[in-house]
């Protein structure tokens, strides 16, 4: 499934197997999917869908994931069957892309919000993806409504921050990190 305007489209697979044709298209008793065009449209792939643990729906997923690099939403049931696949082929599960994070800051940053919130947003959604010991997150946005109304300040931002774990508890690594952001 798709949704956007064609230039800016983004891509939700849901169950990758096989499935029979119907009397619309004559001739044709058997539809499978193209591994061909969904790699083609990773980049703008939000994730994959398995609604259900047939083998021709997660068969491939091992061997096509590597390529995707992207999430993937399953029944828990499925799930464990997607893992035991992975594990067979060597596919490391605690793996995460490095762009992981323009992904999440993408996904947040397209809704109408305040600057606080999304960055908090992003803070957590990277504490819970990744579960690292600490998260910290500062941005900073320029603000139009500044410059060209109201207080009219030409050159100034608005700077947030969201800490959690280890950057919330411990005073002397919330300083290292702000000291060496702040170079």
């Amino acid at each position: 499934f798709a949704y956007g305007k064609q230039e800016n489209r983004k891509w939700i697979i849901v169950d990758i197997g096989v499935t029979f044709a119907d009397d619309t298209i004559p001739g044709v008793d058997l539809i499978y999917p193209d591994p061909g065009f969904i790699v083609d449209k990773k980049n703008d792939l939000l994730g994959l869908v398995l609604t259900h643990a047939h083998e021709d729906h997660i068969g491939a997923i091992a061997h096509i994931w590597p390529k995707l690099l992207c999430d993937i939403y399953a029944t828990p049931f499925t799930s464990v069957l997607i893992k035991e696949k992975f594990r067979e082929r060597k596919i490391d599960l605690e793996y995460k892309p490095a762009n992981y994070s323009t992904r999440i800051i993408d996904m947040f940053a397209r809704r109408l919000q305040v600057q606080e919130r999304l960055t908090h947003q992003i803070a957590e959604a990277i504490q819970d993806v990744l579960n690292p010991i600490g998260v910290a997150v500062v941005m900073e946005g320029v603000h139009m409504c500044m410059q060209m109304r109201g207080v009219e300040k030409q050159n100034s931002f608005a700077s947030t921050s969201s800490m959690l774990g280890q950057f919330r508890k411990s005073a002397e690594t919330r300083a290292e990190f702000l000291s060496i952001i702040s170079k």
